[in-house]
């Protein structure tokens, strides 16, 4: 009996394993389904790294792929929403994927780091407050409270900021190194969103130099028809700025001289905020200790 059994079990483990019909069917699918992934993955890349816009062949080029398979790639996230073209055959990155970003941006925590300084700020306005970062050529916003009025304003955590005509945007520019600067405001359209929009990077830069002594800076209706806003640079552990907080209200109920009575105190919490974000003592002492300088005449009008 016992021969017979291994006889009968050694026949048995020489028989060939057959995986199921699902498995052994699957595995060319997947392998072919990872393969496009990342081939998407690299195109998306190459897009966001391409800024203002990229060609399919500057594209191509990057991924060393065929413009073929560039092109069903790039139609498949225009299609989905993540890239947009620029109408003369460029493509880049869209709103969406910005808000995505900005959503990522809030997990790594520096919404939560900054936000017990903003809820102090709180107890001293009815404004609403943001905390906006830095994302490519736009600003995202991180955290946003509310204000204490009988209205709000339609802003949302994740929405894109402009850089050129926001508080958040100018506090930022303003105290970004001067080469990265300059790079950055060359690649900024300067889009007439109001009358008072600054549309000159001479007037800009007149006003960026206006805010770096002052620390921080005033949006007059140049971003919105009705909207004040003040805003402050803040800075991480690398020294360098990553955002700015600001202040926003109607024209109305948030006059010039409220604002500019405020200035100090938004530059403080502002401060407050980049040592949450372990900014070096030096750097945040030297933000608004400068002398301003007096402004040089610019074209930027005003209603």
């Amino acid at each position: 009996m016992e021969a017979r059994s291994s006889v009968r079990n050694a026949s048995t483990r020489r028989q060939p394993r057959v995986p199921p019909p699902s498995l052994a069917t699957d595995a060319p699918t997947n392998d072919l389904g990872v393969t496009a992934l990342s081939r998407g993955i690299r195109v998306l890349e190459a897009v966001v790294e391409g800024g203002p816009g990229s060609s399919i062949a500057e594209i191509a080029a990057r991924v060393a792929l065929p413009k073929s398979t560039v092109h069903r790639l790039l139609h498949t996230f225009v299609a989905h929403g993540y890239i947009e073209t620029t109408g003369d055959g460029y493509y880049r990155g869209s709103s969406r994927l910005l808000a995505l970003a900005g959503r990522i941006v809030g997990a790594i925590n520096y919404g939560r780091l900054v936000e017990p300084v903003l809820r102090r700020l709180q107890q001293h306005t009815l404004e609403t407050i943001h905390f906006g970062v830095l994302d490519g050529v736009q600003a995202i916003y991180v955290e946003k409270l509310e204000g204490r009025r009988a209205y709000q304003m339609t802003s949302r955590v994740g929405n894109p900021i402009p850089l050129h005509c926001s508080a958040i945007g100018k506090a930022i520019l303003a105290f970004l190194p001067k080469h990265e600067r300059v790079a950055l405001i060359n690649q900024l359209a300067l889009v007439r969103r109001t009358r008072n929009t600054i549309s000159s990077k001479r007037a800009l830069e007149d006003e960026l130099r206006q805010t770096r002594g002052r620390g921080w800076t005033v949006d007059e209706e140049e971003n919105e028809v009705g909207i004040r806003c003040l805003g402050a640079p803040v800075f991480d552990h690398t020294g360098g700025v990553v955002g700015a907080i600001s202040v926003s209200g109607p024209v109305f109920d948030f006059s010039p001289e409220h604002a500019e009575s405020f200035g100090p105190r938004l530059l403080l919490a502002a401060r407050e905020a980049s040592e949450a974000l372990g900014a070096p003592p030096e750097v945040v002492a030297r933000v608004g200790s400068e002398e301003p300088s007096s402004p040089s005449p610019s074209d930027r009008p005003r209603a």
